[in-house]
């Protein structure tokens, strides 16, 4: 487990700060997840992106994105290097968030 923070970006916006990542189940990665400032928009996407993964098409939220919401994600680690992932799913209760 790292307990770093790690900082966690859509396209040039920060949306959080991310400790404790371990691998949940390879190539899946996780940890916990501390918003910086959530906009309706970026949780809106984030709810689209958990909803459209786990093909539950009645939870979609009908908003259009001014950025394609697949799109953009990244990680910079506490070294200031940069790392690329997929879209992140987001557990709202649970203040976690895992990726690949």
């Amino acid at each position: 487990m790292d307990d770093r923070l790690f900082h966690l970006y859509w396209h040039d916006r920060l949306i959080g700060t991310i400790t404790n990542i371990s691998y949940i189940d390879f190539p899946w990665l996780g940890g916990i997840i501390a918003f910086e400032e959530l906009s309706d928009n970026v949780r809106s996407a984030l709810e689209y992106i958990d909803a459209a993964l786990a093909e539950d098409y009645d939870r979609l939220p009908d908003v259009e994105f001014d950025v394609d919401p697949w799109e953009g994600w990244r990680i910079v680690a506490p070294d200031g290097k940069t790392i690329r992932m997929s879209p992140p799913v987001v557990d709202f209760v649970e203040g976690t968030v895992t990726w690949r």
